[in-house]
């Protein structure tokens, strides 16, 4: 979502994910200046079985908009910009889990890198539990213990200017891969590491923390795929509802996409061993009221509608 102009911002949707509760408020611009008008809470959904905090915020959001009467959810997808009783002009959200978000910095030289991405992960209100840097002293496999230890909710690694060498930041990067950091909450969630530095060692960098690609021989933090289906081959599905092949703009039809792996995570994750594009609660992927709302339309991917 864009950042619209401060004078076209009428209504504001705020959220923030707590250990046990996440709230949302609503606020609107009025003659007399911005005012809240409802607030929602759902329980935060970090945990199994969802491991997944965008549940939590969803329903938080839904309660919004029961008690406002106002139309701020198109499926998941927040509808922006705001009409009168539908949509928001900018969505905000914070987390005070577990005291704040608290992160680690890492950088090439301790005064410069390092010590500029701490202040940026101060500014955005982070908590910063350790600042590596590549002369702070430490031998490598001090490095690698520390940040094993700290399990922090996010990493934030930068380093080198573009054109610069990037055999530093590199090995930086190396230390997070070897070190293989779990978050503090939520044994399946997949930590985040930001990448702030040389362009030209971003390639070299994703490989290492997230994994190659097309290589069984590494092990891999996650995994994307592009999938392409004949629009004829999904004729029989079509057949009941009279639906339209190709669809339309404005259909709206209900996919699940499942993926069940031989190998699972060790303990103590609870890695079921199957993947499926929306939660569904139970070990069961033929739930067809769990599916996804796919929304077909020919307007511009960056823009939604009611």
């Amino acid at each position: 979502m864009s950042v619209p102009e401060k004078n076209a911002i009428h209504v504001i949707l705020a959220t923030d994910c707590g250990s046990t509760t996440t709230k949302a408020i609503l606020i609107e611009r009025r003659p007399e200046g911005y005012r809240l008008i409802v607030r929602g809470e759902a329980p935060t959904t970090v945990e199994a079985p969802f491991e997944d905090v965008t549940r939590g915020v969803l329903n938080a959001v839904r309660e919004v908009e029961e008690l406002s009467g106002r139309t701020i959810l198109n499926g998941e997808t927040f509808i922006t910009p705001a009409r009168d009783a539908v949509g928001v002009d900018l969505f905000v959200s914070t987390s005070s889990a577990g005291g704040g978000l608290q992160m680690m910095v890492a950088g090439v030289v301790k005064s410069m890198t390092a010590e500029s991405a701490e202040r940026a992960a101060l500014g955005a209100g982070a908590i910063v539990m350790e600042t590596l840097a590549a002369n702070d002293g430490r031998l490598p496999y001090k490095r690698i213990e520390r940040i094993r230890q700290l399990r922090p909710d996010m990493i934030l690694l930068s380093g080198g200017i573009d054109g610069g060498t990037v055999s530093h930041v590199v090995e930086m990067a190396e230390l997070i891969a070897a070190a293989d950091p779990r978050p503090r909450l939520g044994s399946g969630y997949r930590l985040p590491v930001i990448y702030a530095g040389n362009t030209e060692a971003r390639k070299q960098i994703r490989d290492l923390v997230d994994g190659t690609i097309n290589d069984d021989t590494d092990r891999d933090r996650g995994w994307t795929v592009e999938l392409a289906f004949p629009w004829q081959s999904m004729k029989p599905l079509a057949v009941a509802d009279n639906r339209a092949l190709p669809p339309k703009d404005g259909d709206v039809w209900r996919i699940d996409f499942s993926r069940f792996n031989q190998y699972k995570e060790a303990p103590p994750s609870r890695d079921p061993g199957g993947w499926a594009w929306s939660p569904h609660g139970a070990w069961d992927s033929h739930v067809p009221e769990c599916f996804p709302y796919i929304h077909f339309s020919t307007e511009p991917v960056n823009r939604v509608r009611s």
